[in-house]
């Protein structure tokens, strides 16, 4: 279905793929055309317009390891934390062995490597009354 786009990408042709890409009508959006489209905006720097194909994509399918790389991507050069969190999301979700290898060298990258996630707990209080969760 994406045969086109998969092509201009592969070849380094991003605008040949954008072109492409504009072809398909928009209510017919799903994880894959996120993936792509995501991919081509990243190549020309189009950062915002990234990250809204990878928040709706991850939408339509929260398990999709491609789009937590990107997502990862996205935020490397801004909140390490947070791309680091993303890789490793990519990781948990990826059922590929050759992208495994993949999301795990961005893992051991030496800037995300370093990284120290805080670990972090939640809390739900929840009484069988209502006015004692109220007043909690």
């Amino acid at each position: 279905m994406y045969d086109e786009i998969i092509d201009a990408i592969e070849q380094g042709n991003y605008s040949e793929a954008l072109k492409h890409a504009k072809q398909y009508p928009q209510d017919k959006i799903d994880d894959t055309y996120a993936v792509l489209v995501a991919t081509i905006c990243m190549h020309f720097g189009e950062f915002e317009y990234a990250f809204d194909y990878i928040r709706n994509g991850l939408q339509y399918n929260y398990k999709n390891y491609e789009l937590y790389l990107i997502l990862g991507t996205y935020y490397a050069s801004t909140n390490p934390v947070q791309a680091k969190l993303c890789y490793e999301n990519a990781l948990y979700y990826c059922d590929s062995e050759d992208d495994r290898n993949i999301i795990e060298s961005y893992l051991n990258a030496p800037d995300i490597r370093s990284v120290q996630i805080s670990p972090t707990s939640i809390v739900i209080l929840s009484y069988n009354q209502p006015d004692l969760t109220q007043s909690a």
